[in-house]
Formats: C-alpha cells, sequence, structure tokens
C-alpha cells in the first residue's frame, strides 16, 4: 500500500497506477477523526442555504451557483481514480440526460487539485469522454472546499432545491435510484410551489 500522509491507512492503491483500487469503509467509520468528520458531514447540511460557488470548467469558463437560480442542483464532488466515483458518475450522467429538460443541472466538481494528485485536464477529459459525461465539471476550489466543510470523503454530493436549500447530502457511493427519486421530489416542487 502506497502511504499518503494525509490519509489514515484505510485505502489501497495499485503499485502501477497509484490509482485507489480499495477503500476500507469499516476502517473509516472506526477511526475517530474521520468517523467524527462523517457524522459531521451527514447530519448538518440539510435544510441550510447551500453556499454559493465560483468555479472554473476544464476549458477555462467560469460556472457560478448564481447562474443556477431556480433550477434543482446536484453538486458532486469526486477526484480522479475514486472507485467509489467512478461507480456513481455514469448514474449522475444518465440521470442528467434524463432529468435536465425537467430542471436538475449536475454540476460535476473534480478535486484533484486541492488533493495535489497529478492528473491532467486531458486524463480528466479522457475519463469524461469514457463515461458520456455531458454536464460540467468544474475545478473544486480550497474556497469551495472551506465553504462546503472540508470534504473529506469522496465522492461527496450536495442537492440544492430551486430556492436554493440543501435537500439532500450524500457521502460515498450513493445508490442511483435512491438519488433519482430525492432528484424527482425536489423537481416537483416548482419555483411557485414552494
Amino acid at each position: 500500500m502506497e502511504t499518503d500522509p494525509r490519509v489514515p491507512p484505510f485505502i489501497e492503491r495499485s503499485p502501477t497506477t497509484h490509482e485507489i483500487t480499495r477503500v476500507d469503509v469499516e476502517k473509516i467509520k472506526s477511526d475517530p477523526q474521520f468517523s467524527q468528520v462523517m457524522e459531521r458531514q451527514l447530519s448538518g447540511w440539510e435544510g441550510q442555504t447551500a453556499p454559493e460557488f465560483q468555479l472554473t470548467t476544464l476549458d477555462g469558463k467560469d460556472l457560478s451557483s448564481r447562474g443556477l437560480r431556480g433550477r434543482v442542483v446536484l453538486l458532486y464532488v469526486w477526484f480522479t481514480g475514486c472507485p467509489p466515483c467512478m461507480k456513481e458518475a455514469p448514474e449522475l450522467a444518465a440521470l442528467d440526460r434524463d432529468l435536465g429538460a425537467q430542471g436538475l443541472s449536475v454540476v460535476g466538481a473534480n478535486a484533484d487539485r486541492i488533493l495535489g494528485l497529478d492528473y491532467t485536464d486531458d486524463d480528466r477529459r479522457r475519463y469524461i469522454e469514457m463515461e458520456k459525461i455531458a454536464f460540467p465539471v468544474v475545478h473544486w476550489s480550497k474556497q469551495a472546499d472551506r465553504d462546503y466543510g472540508g470534504i473529506a470523503i469522496y465522492p461527496s454530493m450536495f442537492l440544492v432545491d430551486r430556492h436554493s436549500a440543501v435537500v439532500h447530502h450524500w457521502v460515498g457511493y450513493t445508490e442511483g435510484s435512491k438519488v433519482r427519486q430525492a432528484i424527482s421530489a425536489a423537481l416537483a416542487t416548482g419555483p411557485s410551489n414552494p
């Protein structure tokens, strides 16, 4: 296992690609530091106003939460090579295709840079193309990370309703059917039906 001083030893990496190949969820839950972070993240977001963000796409364009007002937003924070993220991404791409016309905006926020991972935008573009991801992918920033409580477990997703309130917050892989059900409920509450 490759040692990363930022992370307790509950991940295993491939010795050749250095990608994470296994995550021991039980060790995460039993680690005092990470279990407290997980508990804080799991219990504190629903009903809160989502922090605003201004992030940059892989193509260098600005994307802000202000530009998404009036839509249901699924903010998906991930990093390249994360096994649960790789499982989640195709499901989110399908949700984006199926529900985008009804008012859903999925935003993929890649955390490679703030985590110090040595992936390039070309690496990320290859992955996006391979998974047929059409939703915007932005670089997660240190400021956004602070505003969203310091993401410690990936993927992390924030479902924000049309009124900018966080209605769901998920940490780690979440079944696509559960995410779809929550998004459908948020979409059913239209802008004039709070």
